[in-house]
């Protein structure tokens, strides 16, 4: 997600989010305690000419950057007492995750709002443990 072209309008039950190249705009599922959060952070955050939900909460208050948002997730890491990581590498994992746990690329391409199947299918790589639960012997070896 480009996060200094982000827009995001909330729906009744489903968040409109427009980004990168061509204003793209996609219609995302909104759970409840997500939009209850979103809407505590936009009182607490308080008035803001800026488009953007998330924003710098220092001046300049602009767009939350890429790396913005990755120095947030590490700083989260550090709180929950896990070894730092970037917003990138919690995306790979929860794809990891889903994929671990039997949903299809469809359903993580989905998810992750990658623009084809071909980029998702990186998740697919093998899994050493997990093949090696499904292995046959070779027929007529010892």
């Amino acid at each position: 997600m480009t996060f200094q072209r982000a827009l995001l309008v909330i729906e009744c039950v489903a968040l409109q989010v427009v980004r990168g190249k061509g204003a793209r705009l996609d219609t995302l599922p909104l759970p409840v305690d997500v939009g209850e959060a979103l809407g505590d952070w936009l009182e607490r955050r308080g008035s803001c000419t800026h488009a953007n939900v998330f924003v710098r909460v220092h001046a300049p208050r602009v767009a939350l950057s890429t790396s913005g948002v990755s120095c947030v997730v590490r700083r989260a890491c550090r709180r929950a007492g896990l070894t730092p990581f970037s917003a990138h590498r919690l995306r790979h994992h929860c794809a990891s995750d889903m994929l671990a746990a039997g949903s299809n690329l469809s359903e993580i391409d989905q998810i992750l709002r990658h623009h084809s199947l071909i980029t998702t299918a990186l998740y697919a790589k093998v899994d050493r443990r997990t093949l090696l639960g499904v292995v046959q012997p070779w027929p007529g070896a010892s």
